[in-house]
């Protein structure tokens, strides 16, 4: 009987070992890289996730003449760190878009992943007795369930919309924070592995095709169809009083007289109007057209030493370009263009001389301001600008200011609350004006006469009208 040589017996075991062992070997390779891609694509969608904006939807209110309160809600929400409102209506036109019921767990998931929403806002509101009651809840957009609920109970619907305001994010900040968009992770994995198992020519055709697909894409974003559309309109009309006060300083022209015109009345006019944004949401919806224009009536000018009265009228006109720059609810804006100013005495046919001079101010205006909102519907408002003179009519002329030169200042502030949508507007505002002539210097500064200043004052209220609501 033949001898077996261990050597030989050794080295043909551990061959058999080898054969066997390799496709358990490569699995667990291919299972383990499988793996670490799964937490590469993972940590990468997750880190995208959290440079975008949350996108939350607070669904529509179902009771009467409750839009106040679902208002106070939205503003509440809104005011959240990175947290982007989806309005009703995209939500509504997507649903019809997918044939899905926006109402259902499932409807929910299929939204939220082509629109990005993180959590679904959903309130009850009703009156039991003399309470006022409600009931919200957070839905997760990833799988339409629940992530916390909440119930706020109040006297009045005023002191419902406040107790909303002011703890949803102390009641619900959590389940908020828990939500996020659908995922899909798992197909993000096949694609990444399918582009790792490729040759090398295929995954760099692969990687240039998604470089070419994300620049339309970026281009779609910026003009994200879930964002609400911009105010195209606004037009106001205010209505109150001002003063005005011509003074001439130093010894260059001691034979003039200073003018002095007690409170009169004065009617405002203003209007805003964005071509664009009734067609887009992008940068072209904030280029647009501002028009101003005040009178007064009722004037008249007495000498003071012949005691004889002139009549007298003021009126203004401006007409420019506006652009503007929307900061959430907030706007900053920039307006430039040509404007008149006039406050003419009229003399008595000729018969009859004031010593007082008539104003014709033409100029050329950079202005900048802004609208803040403070709470609810309440906003600040404010502008300043500078006024580039081009010249000044009679003043300007001898017997008066001879060859003077004219420079301005302008500021306005005032408050505005909006109701019905965003549609109307209570405002109230002040403004001060203030021209300034030199001989020497071109441009003028305005805040360093030589020989004059006119300078106006005033205060007034009225309503806006906004469109389209909001």
């Amino acid at each position: 009987m033949p001898s077996i040589r261990p050597h030989r017996f050794l080295f043909a075991l551990g061959l058999s070992f080898t054969l066997l062992a390799s496709p358990s070997l490569s699995q667990a390779a291919k299972a383990k890289k499988k793996k670490a891609k799964s937490e590469e694509v993972a940590e990468k969608e997750s880190a995208a996730s959290k440079s975008k904006p949350r996108k939350i939807v607070v669904a529509p209110l179902a009771g009467n003449r409750v839009a106040p309160i679902r208002r106070h809600l939205v503003q509440s929400v809104e005011s959240g760190e990175g947290i982007e409102i989806v309005e009703p209506e995209e939500v509504k036109s997507k649903a019809a878009a997918l044939s899905v019921d926006p109402n259902t767990p499932e409807g929910k998931v299929k939204i939220s992943k082509e629109l990005g929403i993180s959590a679904w806002v959903r309130a009850k509101v009703k009156k039991e007795g003399k309470v006022w009651v409600a009931e919200l809840s957070v839905l997760n957009g990833a799988t339409g369930e629940a992530l916390g609920q909440w119930s706020v109970q109040a006297a009045s619907k005023e002191a419902l919309s406040k107790e909303l305001e002011e703890g949803f994010w102390a009641n619900l900040g959590n389940a908020v924070e828990q939500s996020s968009p659908p995922h899909e992770t798992s197909e993000a994995v096949a694609e990444a592995e399918s582009t790792e198992e490729a040759p090398p020519q295929e995954r760099a055709a692969v990687e240039q095709a998604k470089d070419d697909e994300a620049l339309p894409m970026q281009k779609d974003d910026a003009a994200d169809e879930s964002k609400p559309r911009p105010r195209a309109f606004t037009l106001s009309i205010e209505g109150g009083i001002f003063v005005r006060r011509l003074v001439f300083e130093g010894q260059a022209f001691p034979q003039l007289t200073n003018y002095r015109l007690d409170p009169v009345p004065i009617v405002t006019a203003e209007m805003q109007w964005f071509p664009f944004a009734h067609f887009t949401r992008g940068a072209g919806a904030h280029f647009g057209i501002d028009l101003r224009g005040d009178t007064s009536f009722g004037l008249h000018t007495n000498d003071g030493i012949n005691s004889v009265e002139f009549p007298t009228r003021a009126w203004g006109f401006f007409a420019g370009g506006r652009l503007r720059l929307p900061i959430r609810r907030h706007e900053l804006f920039a307006v430039t263009g040509y404007g008149i100013q006039r406050f003419d005495i009229r003399n008595t046919g000729g018969v009859q001389q004031s010593v007082y001079p008539s104003v014709d101010y033409r100029y050329l205006r950079m202005e900048v301001g802004g609208r803040f909102y403070l709470v609810g519907g309440l906003s600040w408002r404010f502008r300043g600008a500078w006024l580039y003179g081009l010249s000044s009519g009679d003043i300007s002329d001898a017997p008066f200011l001879a060859d003077a030169k004219v420079g301005a200042v302008e500021g306005n502030t005032g408050l505005g609350y909006e109701f019905g949508r965003g549609v109307f507007e209570l405002r109230a505002s002040f403004f001060i004006r203030h021209y300034s002539f030199s001989l020497d210097s071109q441009p003028v500064n305005p805040f360093a006469s030589d020989v004059a200043v006119d300078r106006y004052l005033g205060g007034y209220g009225g309503f806006a009208i906004h469109l389209p609501p909001r």
